[in-house]
């Protein structure tokens, strides 16, 4: 995967009241230039999760954006998506990569072990949290940008930021060898 082929802004979807919501925010990031974004809605079952998949890579790719699938690898074949974003529990359920070389596979971390799994398996890029305090994980740790720096300096692919950062973190995250930053609230809200 070419770095620069990759945006430094990178959407996860979050909760919506309805479908209809869930929708319209959908089509105001994407108006928003947002062009790579990870279907995440670990709420739905696998049925009515593919059904949404289908329509919000339908949508996306109406716009040029590209979308990954937070969930099984063999969903993106009936979806159309282009790739799958692997969370820590199954990151460490793969000893190689999941999907061929021409789909994008990407996944969270949180430590230097998570990202020597992503390594192994040959993600195209990873997320690293929570690099600053969060509304959703008040009691966790964040690493802090030093620490996120010293991390990303050892893997060879693309680190996202994730956890606390907007896109006035951008800059920033680049600073100390990321790519950009991924977001739910920042962009989805």
């Amino acid at each position: 995967m070419n770095t620069l082929q990759l945006p430094d802004r990178y959407l996860i979807t979050g909760k919506a009241e309805s479908r209809e919501q869930f929708l319209e925010k959908l089509e105001r990031a994407l108006l928003n230039g947002i062009s790579l974004i990870q279907l995440r809605a670990p709420e739905l079952e696998p049925e009515p999760y593919i059904e949404l998949a289908v329509e919000v890579v339908n949508r996306a790719h109406n716009h040029g954006v590209r979308v990954l699938l937070n969930g099984d690898p063999q969903w993106v074949e009936q979806s159309g998506a282009d790739g799958i974003h692997l969370n820590g529990h199954r990151l460490r359920e793969f000893s190689g990569r999941p999907l061929g070389e021409k789909l994008l596979i990407s996944a969270s971390c949180h430590d230097a072990e998570e990202l020597r799994q992503a390594a192994q398996i040959g993600v195209d890029f990873a997320v690293l949290s929570a690099v600053l305090p969060t509304q959703t994980h008040p009691d966790r740790t964040p690493l802090g940008w030093e620490r996120f720096s010293q991390l990303v300096g050892a893997v060879p692919f693309p680190v996202y930021a994730l956890g606390g950062v907007d896109q006035s973190h951008i800059s920033h995250s680049r600073q100390m060898g990321g790519h950009g930053v991924a977001a739910i609230t920042a962009f989805w809200n």
